[in-house]
């Protein structure tokens, strides 16, 4: 995995992942890496940093704590030409707050991830999401 302030990505295959809990971001990012991958990560979701790096992936925890701010961060990429394109997953350990902002999420095309998830789950929503993208970019 690399770090924001050491890139080495490749493009297109470039998956950024914004997660408040350093072992779901390792245990995430060593997954994408495994499957070739190209993974930056971090703690704060900011659309600088989106913008930055222009990722083909973006997963985004949803926590409960944060939720609005989060939305907020999510709503500005999506009005930000440059990255509004963006697929996102959100995942939060909260199937209740998941439900809650459930219509927000769906205007802006995000997809949703419930915590704990298998892998399998995890790496078909990464694919159908980065597919959806190969198709609207094409």
């Amino acid at each position: 995995m690399h770090s924001f302030h050491e890139p080495t990505l490749r493009g297109d295959a470039m998956i950024l992942i914004f997660d408040a809990s350093v072992p779901v971001r390792e245990m995430m990012g060593q997954v994408l890496v495994d499957q070739g991958y190209d993974v930056a990560d971090g703690e704060v979701l900011s659309v600088q940093l989106v913008r930055h790096h222009t990722p083909a992936l973006l997963i985004v925890d949803l926590p409960p704590h944060k939720a609005n701010e989060t939305l907020g961060v999510i709503d500005a990429i999506r009005r930000d030409p440059a990255v509004s394109a963006t697929p996102v997953i959100v995942s939060a350990t909260s199937a209740k707050l998941l439900t809650s902002v459930d219509e927000q999420l769906r205007a802006h095309g995000c997809r949703t991830l419930e915590k704990p998830f298998e892998l399998d789950g995890f790496l078909a929503c990464v694919a159908q999401s980065l597919a959806l993208r190969a198709r609207e970019v094409s």
